[in-house]
């Protein structure tokens, strides 16, 4: 079944139901969209806690300065590997907001000012 198929049919039902039961109906779309909608918002606005920021930021500046000891550079990789995923699991989740609001990605990743971590 395609999503048109199973939209169709979604439509059929919620019209055989008596007005009366119209209301629920409604509400309950709504809050299976603000659940979808709030569960998108919180990764794609997810941050590293500030003290794993601040290690991030440390390791960053040392390995500028090739001062890095092989313990902290496979911290620093196991940081970029995770930011990464981070920026794709984002990527993903503004993508899947866009469809559900029906807006172009570009609008609504000026509207969470979405940037990816540099690691």
């Amino acid at each position: 079944m395609t999503h048109t198929d199973i939209r169709q049919r979604a439509i059929e039902l919620i019209q055989q139901l008596p007005p009366e039961r119209l209301n629920d109906v409604v509400h309950w779309l709504e809050s299976l969209s603000s659940t979808d909608e709030t569960a998108l918002i919180e990764i794609i606005q997810r941050r590293l806690p500030p003290h794993e920021q601040q290690r991030l930021n440390e390791l960053r500046d040392r390995s500028e300065q090739a001062l890095l000891t092989e313990t902290e550079q496979q911290e620093y990789i196991t940081y970029a590997d995770r930011l990464e995923q981070q920026n794709v699991d984002q990527l993903e989740a503004l993508i899947q907001l866009a469809k559900l609001r029906n807006i172009d990605v570009p609008i609504l990743n000026q509207q969470f000012c979405v940037e990816p971590y540099a690691s």
